[in-house]
């Protein structure tokens, strides 16, 4: 076997009189140790902007970095207009996910068993054998992680979660809903900090634990291994992606209604001034058609376009994560 390595003692924390040698961490180890630490610097950094962030950008043209869109779609005219024009304001949401490389270069690499002896991990062992769990562990909400994004109109249950930002489904009569895309940020349950720790090569070569500054210089090539990899990445559309991978519904649907426009009956009064013909026959004397002009008010009732209390769905979106 190979990979990343720990101090095998027989307490913790691990002291000088009680070491054991070194030991080879197991998967699961470093999903509950490493991943705490790695995702909380994520979430903590997190302002919208930095590679494998997601951000809502409101109007404007689709970016590159566009992960889907929500539009909503709200009428110009008030319920029960009529006759009802059908004018409407949309709205576009587009969701972003930042795509550009991060600069790797104060980052210090775990020491890993080869098999024979011990060495420093490559950039490739540690995106293998370290941050490729820690961004499954993520994607799979291991209680101890953070950093995973949700849509609510509430904040989902376990740890904390924080509303980075709001889609706003509006309609005319007030009845409006805000989904919030939450980040979490707090852990249901912390990491520990005494076992499962990854080593360093010290200033003399020699193994040392690696302290939280020192796990949190990974968090570059954590984010830049979400975008070359794939996991970790973001979708916002309606139903589950079909491109490559295992996708998950992150959160609730989000859905766009416009109020619904109707013919309805309604009586009313009409004054006004029209042209038109007159038959009438006259016994003995005359029979004919008469031109004229009248004007008056009339009252009867119509059928037209009416904007109603009831609304139409338009679309429904949903977030996902790739998670495999």
């Amino acid at each position: 076997m190979a990979g990343p390595v720990t101090l095998k003692a027989g307490a913790y924390p691990a002291a000088a009189g009680g070491l054991q040698g070194l030991r080879e961490l197991t998967a699961v180890e470093i999903k509950n140790q490493v991943a705490g630490v790695v995702t909380l610097k994520f979430a903590t950094d997190t302002d919208g902007n930095g590679t494998g962030e997601l951000k809502i950008v409101t109007g404007g043209s689709a970016a590159a970095t566009e992960v889907g869109t929500f539009s909503n779609r709200e009428r110009n005219e008030t319920v029960g207009t009529h006759p009802a024009g059908g004018a409407i304001t949309t709205t576009v949401y587009r969701l972003n996910q930042a795509t550009g490389a991060v600069s790797e270069s104060s980052q210090i690499n775990p020491l890993r068993w080869t098999g024979t002896s011990v060495e420093q991990a490559t950039d490739t062992e540690l995106d293998t054998e370290v941050l490729d769990l820690v961004i499954t562990a993520m994607c799979a909400e291991d209680a101890n992680t953070v950093g995973q994004y949700k849509i609510g109109t509430s904040s989902p249950s376990g740890g904390t979660w924080t509303s980075r930002y709001t889609f706003t489904e509006t309609q005319v009569d007030g009845t409006d809903l805000a989904y919030n895309l939450y980040q979490k940020t707090a852990p249901t349950t912390a990491a520990g900090t005494d076992t499962n720790i990854l080593l360093k090569a010290a200033t003399a070569g020699e193994p040392q634990e690696m302290s939280a500054a020192n796990l949190q210089t990974l968090v570059p090539a954590f984010r830049n291994r979400i975008i070359a990899g794939g996991v970790g990445k973001y979708l916002l559309q309606t139903g589950s992606p079909s491109a490559t991978g295992t996708w998950v519904q992150m959160g609730s649907t989000m859905t766009d209604q416009l109020k619904s426009i109707s013919n309805v009956n309604y009586s009313g009064n009409y004054t006004g001034s029209y042209t038109g013909y007159y038959n009438r026959f006259f016994a003995g004397f005359l029979n004919g058609a008469y031109a004229g002009s009248y004007s008056g008010t009339y009252t009867g009732t119509y059928a037209g376009a009416t904007v109603l209390t009831s609304s139409a769905t338009q679309e429904t979106k949903q977030l996902f994560i790739r998670t495999a």
